[in-house]
């Protein structure tokens, strides 16, 4: 059974599936929070630019940026499949944090000198 419930900004879609031998199946939920969906879609852009800047540039901050924000958006689809495991999603968060704190620690330690860092 497949049902779309409405709940303010926020939609839920429940599949239910029953067993084969007529007891009580399982029951997977989605929630679509276009928040949470709106920074998933933000950390596929920055995963792909991180691979892309990796690739043009040979430099490991875009591509260590883009790691951490691939664990960001995998934590948001574990959200939005009503995954909520504060096991799981803490590791997942922590590791995120801990290679964007690595990656930028690289960078200030790479770096010669203030004019290095500017934007143009």
């Amino acid at each position: 059974m497949f049902r779309v419930v409405f709940k303010g900004t926020l939609l839920y879609l429940r599949l239910q599936h029953s067993a084969s031998n007529g007891e009580d199946g399982q029951e997977m939920e989605f929630v679509w929070d276009p928040v949470i969906a709106a920074n998933l879609v933000f950390c596929v852009i920055i995963v792909a630019l991180g691979y892309i800047g990796y690739r043009k540039k040979h430099l490991t901050l875009p591509i260590l940026v883009g790691a951490a924000f691939g664990l960001f958006g995998i934590s948001h689809l574990l959200t939005l499949l009503s995954i909520k495991d504060a096991i799981l999603l803490i590791p997942i968060r922590g590791l995120a944090y801990l290679i964007v704190i690595f990656a930028l620690a690289q960078f200030l330690r790479t770096q010669k000198g203030p004019s290095s860092a500017r934007v143009p």
